[in-house]
């Protein structure tokens, strides 16, 4: 019995550990916006708004992939939040738009995200 355990729990292990080793972006589509060394990030204006975007982080100074994503996790809340992967030069914005009491075009994604930037 209790090798049946023993070899219960190895599989268990060995399946979450894949279930884990997935990308969580597989499947979802991003389209581009941009952020400011000021953390001001703003939508691509031409599209409609979106669930997911990438940014691109080449020129922001981080030295590590703990202190790039504090950086953004301080700055987001309810409506916006972000995963940073910094050997890629990347952060993702995940805009959660079933959260606002109505829907809300980008001019308004936007001017929330501008008034989120550090000044």
């Amino acid at each position: 019995m209790k090798n049946l355990i023993k070899i219960a729990f190895v599989f268990l292990l060995m399946g979450s550990s894949s279930v884990f080793s997935q990308d969580w972006r597989e499947g979802l589509t991003f389209l581009p916006a941009t952020v400011t060394s000021d953390y001001c990030v703003q939508l691509d204006a031409d599209q409609p708004v979106a669930e997911w975007y990438v940014m691109d982080i080449s020129h922001m100074d981080f030295t590590n992939q703990t202190e790039a994503q504090q950086a953004f996790w301080v700055r987001q809340n309810n409506l916006v939040s972000y995963t940073v992967i910094l050997d890629e030069h990347k952060a993702y914005a995940h805009i959660h738009l079933d959260r606002t009491s109505t829907p809300q075009d980008i001019v308004w994604w936007n001017d929330f995200l501008n008034s989120m930037c550090e000044h």
